[in-house]
């Protein structure tokens, strides 16, 4: 079964024209896809700190939806299995989904275009083989012009096309560029290990990490996954004394995980947040490092919006260790 993606002005569903947004899901196969959908999108505490905000949509006769009161673009993620896309949503626009396999894009909406490169190009093969060939490299420089020439061919000339022939908006161009850089830059690096770089690998993840810095705030809309991953790549750079960095200990983190203490304050609640979501997640119970972070995490943050959902996580933790 094919899901269509379908996208509307708000005033054609009879919405009065508010900055509100929408993600309608029709004609889901329960039984062959469950009840359930898990959607993300970021979200901010203190108007400041980030933290990736999880909706865990209930189906009802293969329907459901979810709204949004937007002032500015917002990425939005969809976890359909082992497959996740993502798209960018606008102020005063819905979504319709239809179904659940491949993507086809139709409607009037300007920037069809660039959700349909968006999720045919947001998790693709081309950056991982792309990171075998660069390892052929023996100099950082011919590295960092491998990367940037290919970057430059896959990503931005495409992009910047679709741009100049009026079928995507700057806003969405510049939304698309984050996202897929640093996606690019998670992919390709993913046969470095840090710790054994040598001399020229480590200058380039140098490059890299000043270049398209994960730390910095302009990429806090990239879904969270892929940021996390690089935020945990540079923290190893620093506490291995291949990149300059501080150390921001603030008492959050057990010892295993000591490298999130070179990651900046501000993101550090966001790391420790998506830490019990994705171990719980993924059934991987350690009550004694849960209990570390939950204990510490709700002195540290007690009015943070994703208190209630981690009190239940670490309730039925506690249960199950009781037994």
């Amino acid at each position: 079964m094919k899901y269509i993606l379908l996208l509307f002005l708000l005033s054609n569903f009879g919405f009065s024209q508010i900055s509100e947004s929408a993600v309608y899901f029709f004609n889901r196969d329960e039984n062959k896809y469950g009840k359930s959908l898990r959607c993300e999108y970021i979200s901010y505490y203190n108007d400041s700190i980030p933290f990736y905000k999880k909706i865990d949509l209930k189906f009802e006769n293969g329907k459901a939806n979810v709204k949004f009161k937007l002032d500015s673009s917002l990425i939005f993620s969809l976890n359909f299995g082992p497959k996740v896309l993502a798209f960018i949503l606008e102020p005063n626009i819905a979504l319709k989904i239809e179904g659940e396999e491949d993507l086809d894009v139709k409607g009037s909406i300007s920037n069809k275009h660039g959700i349909r490169y968006l999720s045919n190009e947001y998790y693709f093969q081309k950056p991982f083989d792309l990171g075998k060939t660069l390892l052929q490299y023996t100099s950082s420089d011919k590295m960092i012009y491998f990367f940037e020439y290919e970057l430059d061919k896959q990503i931005r000339k495409p992009l910047n096309q679709l741009l100049k022939a009026k079928k995507i908006d700057s806003v969405y161009h510049r939304e698309l560029v984050k996202i897929l850089e640093i996606s690019w830059v998670s992919s390709m690096l993913w046969n470095i290990e840090i710790k054994k770089a040598n001399k020229n690998q480590s200058q380039f993840l140098k490059y890299l990490f000043q270049t398209y810095d994960p730390f910095d705030k302009k990429y806090n809309n990239v879904p969270g996954s892929i940021r996390l991953i690089q935020i945990r790549r540079k923290a190893l750079l620093i506490s291995n004394n291949i990149m300059e960095g501080g150390r921001y200990d603030v008492g959050l983190w057990p010892e295993r995980d000591n490298v999130f203490n070179f990651v900046p304050i501000y993101l550090q609640p966001m790391i420790a947040y998506e830490q019990m979501i994705s171990y719980h997640d993924d059934k991987k119970y350690d009550y004694d490092y849960t209990k570390f972070i939950w204990e510490n995490f709700q002195k540290l943050h007690p009015q943070h919006p994703g208190l209630p959902k981690l009190r239940k996580i670490f309730s039925e933790l506690e249960s199950a260790n009781k037994k």
